[in-house]
């Protein structure tokens, strides 16, 4: 899993443009310095952490196996100040700690096998498409941002 985050954060790296602004290379940069000095040294010493400053509109960001952390700048508009910023890295962060990689490329494989099987027992299209509808839902969607905004919706109108 970190050789493949390592290619998709080099291919996006290649793909995508890049933020040539020293002041927002430079925030991000500190910010991401500060949430992976407060890991735990193993957790530290465990990825060749690396940040990237991507130029899109998009107000997201990203963290992949092996410690590649993506910030669009996007996530500017949203995320105001160096706390915001970090709690959304530090998220991020999480997921590589936690190995949801690994879960996930689990999960994918684990849902190509049940699809297989129906086809392999004659199962009809719409029966596969059933199956195939559900185990999105039920392996990969868990940790989709799908359900995102009603949580953030149900936070802000308190």
């Amino acid at each position: 899993m970190v050789r493949k985050g390592e290619g998709a954060y080099r291919q996006m790296q290649s793909e995508l443009p890049m933020s040539s602004d020293p002041r927002e290379i430079t925030y991000v940069q500190c910010v991401a310095d500060h949430v992976i000095a407060a890991l735990e040294p193993t957790q530290q010493a465990a990825y060749r952490w690396e940040v990237t400053v991507f130029d899109s509109p998009q107000a997201n960001a990203f963290a992949l196996p092996g410690g590649k952390i993506g910030i669009y700048t996007g996530l500017f508009d949203v995320a105001y100040n160096q706390d915001q910023l970090a709690a959304v890295m530090a998220h991020e962060v999480g997921h590589v700690l936690a190995k949801h990689g690994n879960e996930r490329a689990s999960r994918s494989a684990l849902r190509r096998v049940g699809i297989a099987a129906a086809r392999v027992f004659g199962a009809s299209n719409n029966t596969v498409q059933s199956i195939d509808f559900g185990t999105q839902l039920g392996l990969q969607l868990p940790f989709g941002r799908a359900l995102v905004p009603d949580c953030i919706l149900s936070v802000t109108n308190l």
